[in-house]
């Protein structure tokens, strides 16, 4: 089976093979169709992955990941804006409101002002 073909687990057994040194590393290369450098490669990558499992970490539970931070920002974010939304909304339908009455107001004291001057049209066509 070629390199390329295998899962991590047995490029690994591959790495353990070639780290144990029962067979020569040009044997497993040309086995699994991999270049030297590439098996050289995974072999310092087993290493420094094993030696950064084994570092010593901080007693009790892990924080939160950044990502669920930032989820946590930018939710509170969401909520927040949300919010002003319908604040503003609300601010924007009592506005509206307010115009339109306004409006009915200046129409009927235009209308009302109309029939005052139709009146008084009326009373100088019978005055005269």
């Amino acid at each position: 089976m070629k390199w390329k073909e295998l899962t991590g687990e047995e490029r690994y057994r591959v790495v353990e093979l070639a780290r144990k040194g029962t067979k020569p590393i040009s044997e497993i290369c040309e086995t699994f169709g991999v270049t030297r450098q590439t098996l050289t490669k995974a072999i310092a990558t087993v290493e420094e992955v094993a030696k950064s499992a084994l570092e010593p970490k901080k007693p009790g539970r892990k924080g939160k990941s950044e990502e669920a931070l930032k989820i946590t920002e930018l939710s509170k974010k969401q909520l927040s804006t949300e919010k002003e939304l319908e604040h503003w909304k609300t601010r924007y339908e009592v506005a509206q409101a307010y115009i339109d009455i306004v409006h009915e107001e200046e129409e009927k004291t235009a209308r009302n002002q109309r029939k005052r001057a139709r009146k008084k049209q009326k009373k100088k066509k019978l005055r005269s």
